[in-house]
């Protein structure tokens, strides 16, 4: 899609369902508004892909955890390193959030789908054999992506300071829910960021406090991120 872009829609193999089912994947990944429109953030991961897909394919994946339910639920509530087959997860979606068998099954299959058929499922729900399916994590995510996450917090629910404990437990989003990086990691990605001036972080001590800066956002994140790879 961000080769053709809004060409795509004119000139694609898929029928008329997979376009639909396409056209709200995209609009939950922040590609296209609702108008079929290209956004700002496509325009700037077209340039991005080029340089580095794996920083792309992050970048859609918090998008996806933020604006569909289901991969919202998925990132919330299915813990990282857990095996599973699908009809766990249906069974566990069911009971969760009290839909019908039917829509949990379809649900299912397209998070399944969407897992399969892109290199989302290698660090988010490896098939592991025939029915089952692992939840492994991205230890190492693109330091840029990080800080996309911590972005959106800020910009959909105004935290401009928290702390690395926050992130590993009580806020449902951020870093730690998308990724499933060690405490560790996000620690070392933390100080590259500091370097990069994208954030402020005290972690000496018992200090973890990290502050963003209201004068950036996600989409600034990312423009920094092409004038560096």
């Amino acid at each position: 899609f961000l080769d053709y872009q809004e060409e795509w829609f004119k000139e694609n193999s898929l029928g008329p369902r997979q376009v639909s089912a396409m056209k709200n994947f995209l609009r939950d990944a922040e590609l296209i508004n609702e108008k079929k429109k290209l956004t700002e953030l496509a325009k700037i991961l077209a340039k991005l892909k080029e340089k580095n897909s794996s920083l792309v394919w992050q970048v859609v994946w918090v998008n996806l955890c933020l604006n569909s339910g289901l991969f919202r639920w998925y990132s919330q509530n299915v813990s990282w390193g857990r095996a599973y087959t699908k009809k766990e997860l249906q069974k566990e979606l069911m009971e969760d959030t009290g839909i019908s068998e039917r829509t949990a099954r379809n649900a299912t299959n397209s998070l399944f789908g969407t897992l399969d058929k892109s290199p989302l499922g290698k660090w988010f729900g490896e098939k592991v054999s025939k029915n089952t399916y692992v939840k492994k994590g991205l230890e190492n995510p693109n330091l840029f992506a990080v800080a996309y996450s911590l972005y959106k917090l800020l910009e959909r629910e105004g935290i401009e300071r928290l702390t690395v404990e926050d992130l590993y437990t009580s806020l449902q989003s951020g870093p730690y829910k998308h990724f499933g990086l060690s405490r560790r990691s996000l620690e070392k990605i933390l100080r590259s960021l500091k370097d990069e001036k994208l954030l402020s972080v005290d972690l000496v001590a018992d200090l973890d406090n990290i502050f963003l800066y209201p004068e950036l956002s996600s989409l600034k994140v990312l423009e920094v991120a092409l004038r560096r790879l």
